[in-house]
């Protein structure tokens, strides 16, 4: 095996620490260093064009929650007016028609809209083998975004939105009830019924922009990644065909991951695939990755994250298995739904979505780490064959 080289993983990386969005001059300049650095490697990169939209990140994202917050808020004034029947039915709706919309919205709907389309790529390099019996995908989006909400806030204002509404839902259900029967009115739970409301109305202010470098979202992963190209061109694997996969507008709704599982997967057989998802590497100094993605929730290969923990325990490394929940996903997803082995490494920093998160905040150590780590489940798996 080629010897991993300290530090090169964070030197690539860095070439891409700066704003890409999807559809901006920043995201062209980025596809023209990746393509640039495969073939410095020796290897010729491809190309699958699609369109993708803001819709979805900038229309659905931003009003997943908001008719779970219209009936609640509907319910409260009714409840206030002491009318359980008509509070009930917002409730209820609410429940139904406002729960399902958010999980709709969370499952990354194709739909692009009828406007300000854009065409942007998927780049990829394939590393055959003689004798390929099975294929080993390595995934990062090479795309970055900024939001007003960091992700962190993201991810707790869905929590609350999702997670608070549902349970006032069930007890607005109880009090309603409890209002018919015995004429029992809760002044407090009025209050935490337009809390719930007010919280489902907060996504609408997260405007997505262009303002934040990506580094640890997601210019590590890319550091990795080349450098797995290079140490696998130099000592090709045995039985394993190596797919090295940059996908595009993943900060737009996961709209390049599902564009090539489409374009590919008739010579992707789930039973012979293994897909490794890196997102959100160099951020701290232990090896992360998602047991389960969304709501109710995708799990990734129980197999590979095994094999990923007893080999950084090997190298005494930490580790952390993570559950990534409503507001938080990744290019994995799709993966996951077509039945493959998939795994996603990586896990969120508070400067994610932000003008902060620069190449300072990019660990190197912690991408060597992580390469390491690769090339032994790359290479174990290639042996299992």
């Amino acid at each position: 095996m080629s010897e991993l080289e300290p530090g090169k993983a964070f030197q690539i990386a860095s070439k891409f620490c700066f704003p890409r969005l999807s559809g901006t001059q920043g995201e062209v300049e980025a596809q023209k260093i990746a393509k640039r650095l495969f073939e410095n490697i020796g290897l010729k990169p491809l190309e699958d064009e699609f369109q993708a939209s803001y819709l979805m990140i900038n229309f659905f994202a931003r009003i997943a929650l908001f008719p779970f917050g219209l009936f609640l808020l509907l319910a409260g004034i009714f409840y206030q007016h002491r009318k359980p029947f008509f509070s009930l039915s917002f409730f209820l709706l609410g429940l139904s028609f406002g729960l399902g919309f958010a999980l709709y919205c969370q499952s990354s709907p194709k739909f692009l809209g009828w406007r300000k389309k854009h065409w942007t790529k998927n780049i990829f390099a394939c590393l055959e083998s003689e004798n390929a019996k099975q294929n080993v995908l390595v995934v990062a989006h090479y795309d970055s975004k900024s939001q007003i909400f960091p992700g962190w806030l993201r991810v707790l204002v869905y929590y609350l939105g999702g997670f608070f509404s549902l349970a006032i839902s069930l007890l607005g259900i109880y009090l309603c009830f409890d209002l018919w029967k015995n004429q029992i009115f809760h002044h407090l739970a009025l209050e935490a019924i337009i809390f719930a409301g007010l919280v489902d109305f907060l996504p609408l202010f997260n405007r997505t922009a262009n303002n934040s470098p990506g580094a640890v979202d997601n210019a590590g992963a890319l550091g990795v990644v080349f450098e797995l190209a290079r140490i696998f061109k130099e000592k090709p694997l045995k039985h394993t065909r190596l797919w090295l996969v940059l996908t595009g507008a993943e900060e737009l709704g996961l709209i390049g991951a599902r564009e090539f599982v489409e374009k590919h997967q008739a010579e992707l057989d789930p039973q012979k695939t293994f897909v490794i998802n890196l997102d959100g590497l160099g951020s701290g100094y232990k090896i992360c990755a998602l047991s389960r993605l969304g709501f109710p929730g995708k799990k990734t290969s129980s197999q590979l994250n095994h094999l990923l923990y007893q080999i950084a325990e090997r190298k005494a490394l930490r580790f952390k298995m993570i559950r990534a929940s409503i507001g938080f996903s990744t290019d994995a997803y799709h993966f996951l739904k077509k039945g493959y082995q998939t795994i996603s490494i990586g896990c969120l920093s508070r400067y994610v979505h932000t003008p902060k998160d620069s190449v300072e905040k990019l660990i190197s150590q912690n991408l060597d780490d992580y390469l390491d780590v690769l090339i032994e489940l790359i290479a174990h798996l290639d042996k299992k064959q």
